[in-house]
Formats: structure tokens, C-alpha cells, sequence
């Protein structure tokens, strides 16, 4: 009887570490989504800046070079080319960001599931491990 006492408490203290290990990690797991997401905006909210940039830079481009002479017309649309080309790649990386960011809070919000799922397990066995402990006490 001792020793069943013994090994339930036992059980009940693993139980209880395993749970604290396991929200400890998905709390270190959470903060560096966070992280990420973060770094992610960042980032999308520079590519955005830049597309600004590039976007403005464009139109100064396109005002100058309307002045200037016919002959510099080939000239012209290179660099437009070149700038557009630009353009895309950033508003590329910008989408690029945008689907990684959303996986990154996918994944954010499986593991929080996951996690709740897993803390109602063991809310579970520690009440069955309890009423099995209560009913093994003489009366």
C-alpha cells in the first residue's frame, strides 16, 4: 500500500515535470515565432519601403528623361526596364514574406492547440491518477 502510494506520487511528480517541461518549450517555441514574425515584418515592411523608394525614384526618372533628347529614348527604357525589374522582385520578396509569415502563425497557432490538447491530457490522467490514489484509501 505504501509503495503504491509510493509510486503515485512518483508519477504524479514526473506527470507534473513533464507538463512544466513541455510549456516551458512551447514557451521558448512560442517567443521564437514571435521572433520570427517579427523579423518577418520587418522585413516586408523594409521590402515595402523599398518598393516605395524605387517607386518614387521611378517617377523622377520618368519626369527627368521626358526632357531630354529623342536620342537618349533607348537609353530610357533600359533603365525602366531595369527599375520595373526591380519593382518585381521586391513586390516578390514582399510576397515571399507575406506567405512565410502566414505559415510561421499557422504553425504559431497549431502548436498553441497542440499544447492545450496536450495540458487537457494531463489535467485527465492527473484526475484519473488522484481518484485511482483516493479509491485505493481504506475508508
Amino acid at each position: 500500500m505504501e509503495n503504491e502510494r509510493e509510486r503515485t506520487r512518483v508519477l504524479e511528480e514526473r506527470l507534473q515535470q513533464e507538463l512544466e517541461n513541455e510549456r516551458t518549450a512551447a514557451a521558448e517555441r512560442t517567443r521564437l515565432l514571435e521572433k520570427l514574425q517579427r523579423e518577418l515584418e520587418h522585413e516586408r515592411e523594409a521590402a515595402i519601403e523599398r518598393t516605395r523608394i524605387l517607386e518614387e525614384r521611378l517617377q523622377r526618372e520618368l519626369g527627368n528623361e521626358r526632357a531630354a533628347a529623342a536620342e537618349r529614348t533607348g537609353l530610357l527604357e533600359k533603365k525602366l526596364q531595369r527599375v520595373e525589374h526591380e519593382r518585381e522582385a521586391a513586390m516578390e520578396r514582399t510576397r515571399v514574406l507575406d506567405k512565410r509569415l502566414q505559415r510561421e502563425s499557422e504553425i504559431a497557432q497549431t502548436t498553441a492547440s497542440r499544447n492545450e490538447a496536450l495540458e487537457k491530457k494531463i489535467f485527465k490522467l492527473q484526475e484519473f491518477v488522484s481518484k485511482n490514489y483516493l479509491a485505493t484509501l481504506p475508508p
